[in-house]
């Protein structure tokens, strides 16, 4: 299935090359401007970081002492709430990152890391402040909004698969028990090496994905102008950077757009999606639990929203 969707993008793409190489191009420049000068600088160093800590096993005795709070709220482990909050604060796609890694390393279990796929990937604060408040909506006064649709939604999709997966306080407690603890066998020199060789092959990938993506969606808006509907939902889908500014220039009424553009970063897109898959690695995690999540994520923010907007017509009026 994942081959077929594979091909039914990389051929078109192809033949768009082709055909239309000076749009190819510019596109192609756009997102390696975007990798280059925002996602590079901002993510690179905390997957050089993370692999480091993780190797050498300090995050887990720092978080141990807030255990029992991670386990109540969220039903993580110290090392899962780890991922969760870097998740968090860095934004798409260092939650899945985190997940893969600390799976392979087995510091967390396999139905920790599924459970933690379903919340712990979401944009950041950065990119909710800045670009979607301020660039795309031109609304510093909805960032609290923002901020708390978001990422009320995340939790809220979270408690719904945590229903799923029974992730409660001695499901936790008995996933970990049986983990592998182990100490580094290298010295700490050979373990920065490692973690930084790690992280530019993981922002190397990134930025691929990043690449193509930005050409297939100037395609779409290329193509679907004359179509402004559709060309809004498959920006919207495709991938979250393109989909918000189309729809910030779409001329939607706020009711509507606030609600979609809540929609459109909470799912995270198509790219987005690649690009956990791509952190995925080697693992036998699932991409379909992921994408099925993100589905739940947007839906909650859209509604989240329109409830934002229903209360604040009220108060208006």
């Amino acid at each position: 299935m994942l081959r077929k969707a594979a091909l039914c993008f990389m051929l078109p793409l192809f033949f768009y090359m082709l055909f239309f190489p000076k749009e190819a191009f510019l596109f192609s420049c756009a997102g390696l401007d975007l990798w280059f000068h925002t996602v590079l600088p901002s993510l690179l160093p905390f997957m050089i970081l993370s692999g480091f800590f993780i190797h050498t096993g300090k995050i887990e005795k720092l978080l141990s002492r807030f255990s029992g709070f991670f386990s109540a709220a969220f039903g993580l482990t110290p090392w899962g709430a780890y991922a969760l909050l870097l998740g968090l604060f860095c934004g798409y796609p260092m939650g899945a990152r985190l997940t893969a890694d600390l799976y392979a390393r087995q510091k967390i279990s396999r139905t920790e890391a599924r459970y933690l796929l379903t919340f712990s990937n979401n944009a950041s604060p950065m990119f909710l402040s800045t670009y979607v408040a301020v660039q795309s909506l031109q609304r510093e006064d909805l960032l609290p909004a923002t901020l708390a649709v978001i990422y009320s939604a995340d939790l809220l999709t979270g408690l719904i698969f945590r229903i799923r997966f029974r992730r409660f306080g001695n499901a936790v407690r008995k996933d970990a028990a049986g983990l592998k603890k182990e100490a580094p066998s290298v010295s700490w020199g050979e373990l920065i090496d490692t973690s930084v060789m790690n992280g530019l092959e993981a922002a190397a990938k990134l930025g691929g994905y990043i690449i193509l993506f930005s050409i297939f969606s100037g395609a779409v808006s290329q193509f679907l102008a004359p179509l402004p509907g559709l060309r809004l939902v498959l920006a919207a889908v495709t991938e979250v950077t393109t989909g918000i500014h189309t729809l910030s220039q779409s001329g939607l009424p706020f009711a509507l757009l606030f609600p979609a553009v809540c929609a459109c970063t909470a799912f995270g897109g198509i790219s987005a999606a690649a690009q956990t898959k791509c952190m995925l690695g080697r693992t036998d995690l699932d991409i379909g639990l992921y994408l099925w999540a993100k589905c739940v994520n947007g839906a909650l923010a859209a509604l989240l929203a329109l409830l934002f907007v229903f209360i604040l017509q009220g108060i208006v009026l």
